[in-house]
């Protein structure tokens, strides 16, 4: 995957890299991970390295083969909640704590039916996971 350097700002936030510090700066002083291409237009692109594409699908392969162990996690963090359901974003503030994918929202809770469901009480955006008894 390649992507433009300049829409990597809107990841700031989740590389952990502060505004004054420019993020072509960090990914060419990472040049084991990311790979740097201009194209004819002189736009700056981003891309992972072959190593570091090895890297991801390895860890993608461990979170995967770890994702029941995952879920009897989460299952006591929610047991020990008083309503027994949390804000699913406190849920993705822990997600490297429990060994979950970027996307566990998407997939990863549905795969649990009789664990876990989101429930969205009101009105207002906040969304819970919520335990299943």
């Amino acid at each position: 995957m390649v992507i433009p350097v300049c829409s990597l700002s809107h990841y700031r936030k989740q590389i952990n890299l502060p505004k004054p510090y420019r993020i072509s700066d960090f990914l060419r002083k990472t040049p084991k991970l990311f790979e740097l291409y201009k194209d004819h237009k002189g736009v700056l692109w981003c891309g992972l390295t072959q190593k570091a594409e090895v890297l991801m699908e390895e860890h993608k392969r461990v979170i995967e083969k770890n994702e029941d162990k995952a879920a009897e996690y989460v299952t006591r963090f929610l047991m020990m909640s008083v309503d027994k359901r949390l804000p699913l974003e406190k849920i993705a503030h822990f997600r490297r704590d429990f060994g979950l994918l970027m996307d566990f929202r998407a997939h990863w809770v549905h795969q649990y039916p009789q664990h876990f469901r989101v429930v969205k009480p009101s009105l207002d955006d906040v969304e819970f996971l919520e335990l299943v008894s």
